[in-house]
């Protein structure tokens, strides 16, 4: 709803809530002017009459006028009641008039129950003059009694003071209405107004009023109307289509030629475009501004993106070196083990053979100059039999651990899984860091089922298991301690459990989430490369799926937790 409609239905609702409360008051003073002229009517007529009874009683008594049956309807006992009942041909209101009296002479003058009422109320109010009361008819119509008293003065007593001294026609006719005295209540003038009459005249006055007033309303509304139009709507539409304009985007948009009030707020509303243009402008500016700086800061990103991902590339060729070369490491140390290892059995069965030919050559020299004795040829018989048994366990053993380190060299370069023993392979592990252990004082205990078998890529577990063993060697222990390492297998509903522990420094709270980030190491400058603990945790998340986590006291030591699918 507009402003303009808002206004009108206010000031029409107020308009004819005042209309409403004029013209309830109108009704009441017209209602109480017509029961007002009524009453003056009624106060006319019965002077009227009361003069009318003076007159006719002093006629009488004056005049030697002989009271008899004939000239008895004279009276105003008489009188009065007959004009009463003739008036109705005269006037078609319903207004009546009689004298009433609780003791009437004639019975047509009887006070009915009202009039009693009346008669009873003067009694006890004497110096009352006038009662103007509503009642009801029994048969339910309304009407206004207007009552005056009539008290017996001087010159009644001739008619109704002792019988002996009224007229003999009165004595003759009537045998009540005797013995009043002086200022007794005789009866009253009973002048009786239909209600309706007084609703009527009371409808016809105010309807006449309430039309002049209804015009004049309406009129104003009509004023009203017409001038909001034309002060408040015709100006408030002017302004709204300067705003839209400005909304629509012409802030040159100026409203001119209002007067009072408007004329301030048309003024505020050029000033507030005029800042909105300016302010328009220096953000067209500003806008265009940014936009060159984004193109010139979109290039540099670009060429900064481009840098970057060639460093990405770099970092990552970078990183599969490393790893490579941590792979080449340890394949390094497993050879280093190798030729540790088979040097000894090796060494033994050479040496053997190295004294078997001495001997040879001995024993054949002998049998060349035929001085070969029986006692010379069982001699060379068990030194052959000695030397034998000291050269085939040798080269035995050689050969195993041969075929154990090629077994793990090829599964270190190798990216296809097999089936395999966890527990034989963990001590195949072992054997090969057993020239890097022999260094130390350090024990490492396995604790497997026999029965515990995996199908998954051997390399990764090898290389799980020497990355982690080294770096508790490198990082969990000081020089001369001792240490002990725990390698703990178990399986459990598809999956492989592991736990490795240490009992060294352990791992500083800080540094426990960064552990597992590439190049992340402690011993930089000592020839750690920060990307062991790092390849473990991408071989068990991406090539094994599976978990691990770290937990680490200082001074306690460290554990490492990982689960593996058996079947990958």
């Amino acid at each position: 709803m507009s402003l303009q409609a808002k206004l009108l239905l206010a000031i029409g609702i107020i308009l004819l809530l005042v209309f409403t409360c004029i013209e309830f008051l109108a009704y009441q003073t017209t209602r109480k002017n017509t029961e007002q002229d009524l009453w003056d009517q009624a106060e006319k007529v019965r002077n009227v009459l009361m003069s009318m009874r003076r007159i006719y009683h002093h006629q009488f008594l004056e005049s030697g006028i002989k009271l008899t049956d004939k000239t008895l309807g004279f009276l105003p006992a008489h009188a009065m009641n007959r004009i009463s009942q003739d008036l109705p041909n005269w006037d078609k209101s319903g207004f009546s008039f009689n004298n009433v009296s609780d003791q009437p002479r004639n019975l047509n003058q009887k006070a009915d129950e009202v009039e009693l009422e009346v008669m009873e109320y003067f009694r006890q109010n004497p110096k009352e003059k006038t009662l103007f009361k509503p009642f009801q008819k029994p048969n339910g119509e309304q009407y206004y009694l207007y009552a005056r008293p009539i008290w017996v003065e001087k010159y009644c007593l001739k008619c109704h003071g002792k019988k002996v001294d009224a007229p003999r026609a009165i004595q003759a006719t009537y045998d009540t209405a005797y013995n009043y005295q002086v200022g007794d209540l005789r009866g009253v003038l009973s002048i009786k107004l239909p209600a309706s009459t007084v609703a009527q005249r009371t409808w016809a006055s105010f309807q006449h009023s309430l039309v002049i007033h209804l015009m004049g309303f309406i009129a104003i509304f009509i004023l009203v109307t017409l001038l909001i139009r034309r002060h408040v709507g015709n100006p408030l539409a002017d302004l709204a289509s300067g705003m839209r304009a400005v909304a629509d985007g012409n802030y040159g948009q100026r409203v001119e030629g209002f007067k009072g009030e408007f004329a301030i707020l048309s003024q505020a509303f050029n000033e507030m475009t005029a800042q909105v243009s300016e302010h328009q402008k220096a953000l067209r500016d500003l806008n265009n501004q940014l936009e060159q700086r984004v193109k010139r800061r979109t290039a540099q990103l670009e060429a900064a993106n481009g840098e970057l991902r060639e460093a990405l590339d770099t970092l990552q060729h970078t990183q599969k070196q490393l790893v490579e070369s941590e792979k080449m490491v340890a394949l390094g140390g497993l050879v280093a083990g190798i030729a540790h290892e088979i040097n000894t059995p090796i060494g033994v069965g050479v040496t053997a053979a190295s004294a078997l030919d001495e001997r040879v050559k001995s024993f054949t020299q002998l049998f060349e100059n035929s001085q070969l004795k029986k006692s010379d040829l069982k001699k060379f018989i068990g030194t052959v039999a000695e030397t034998s048994n000291i050269i085939l366990p040798n080269l035995q053993r050689a050969a195993d651990l041969i075929r154990s380190f090629k077994q793990i060299a090829v599964d270190q370069t190798s990216e296809q899984p097999r089936q395999f023993n966890v527990c034989t392979y963990l001590n195949e592990i072992l054997l090969s860091l057993k020239p890097a252990l022999k260094k130390t004082k350090h024990t490492v205990e396995i604790k497997c089922s026999q029965q515990v078998e995996l199908y998954s890529y051997p390399g990764h577990f090898a290389q799980i298991i020497t990355n982690l063993l080294t770096n508790s060697l490198t990082h969990a222990y000081d020089e001369e301690q001792t240490g002990l390492m725990v390698l703990e297998v178990s399986s459990q509903q598809g999956w492989l459990h592991f736990h490795y522990s240490d009992d060294g420094k352990g791992i500083p709270e800080a540094d426990l989430p960064k552990i597992f980030e590439p190049f992340f190491t402690t011993t930089r400058g000592q020839g750690g490369s920060g990307l062991g603990l790092s390849m473990i945790y991408n071989i068990i998340t991406q090539n094994m799926g599976g978990q691990i986590h770290c937990e680490s006291t200082l001074g306690k030591g460290t554990s490492f937790y990982f689960n593996i699918p058996l079947n990958f």
